[in-house]
């Protein structure tokens, strides 16, 4: 407990210091499996991230940097035998930038990079353990033969689009990619939106 008392404290200092800040914008996202009472594959993520606007009048550019943590895990969490898992153990600790333009007030593409790491350095099996004694009371998690530490490298691009259903209901949608080492994924999100979209364009997510 000790030990998470100084991230704390430097989370509350982040966030107070930016805060003072109207045009930016800081948020903490945490998702975690447990919420749907389950507990491997994707099991837990949490990011830190702070939206800048850039220096030009018309506001149409704006800088994402972010700091986030993946924790995957096979279903047989508990299993000590690495022969018997369906999914190998894995973190991922990285940084990551990502410039966002805006093309009109429903629509806008973002375009970055990523850098992070695998294995021990990713302080994932430290962080799922600390949760699991101080928020669950599990037992910890043995992590044999997560995978090694390697560096890797993402590329990230995404595309934003709203469309106007109704005077205040919209509905929105991300296209994005990610191309890397680590990771190459493509996806498409989407939900409904009630209010002014032009303000929703920016936001991080």
């Amino acid at each position: 407990m000790k030990k998470s008392k100084p991230i704390f404290l430097i989370l509350i200092a982040l966030f107070t210091v930016f805060n003072s800040y109207s045009q930016n914008q800081l948020n903490l996202d945490v998702d975690n499996d447990l919420y749907f009472n389950r507990d491997f594959y994707y099991s837990s993520g949490i990011f830190l991230s702070l939206v800048k606007p850039n220096n030009d009048e018309n506001k149409t550019r704006y800088s994402t940097y972010k700091i986030g943590q993946l924790i995957y895990t096979p279903s047989m969490r508990y299993e000590s035998n690495p022969l018997k898992y369906d999914y190998p153990y894995s973190g991922y600790l990285f940084i990551e930038y990502q410039s966002k333009r805006k093309i009109s007030e429903k629509s806008s593409f973002s375009i970055g990079g990523q850098i992070g790491i695998t294995g021990d350095p990713s302080l994932a099996k430290g962080m799922q353990n600390l949760y699991h004694d101080l928020v669950l009371n599990l037992p910890n998690l043995q992590w044999e033969a997560q995978l090694p530490q390697e560096v890797h490298l993402n590329i990230l691009g995404s595309f934003y689009n709203g469309f106007k259903l109704d005077e205040k209901i919209n509905l929105v949608t991300t296209i994005y990619t990610r191309i890397g080492t680590y990771q190459i994924m493509s996806g498409l999100n989407m939900g409904i939106l009630s209010g002014d979209l032009s303000r929703f364009n920016f936001n991080e997510g």
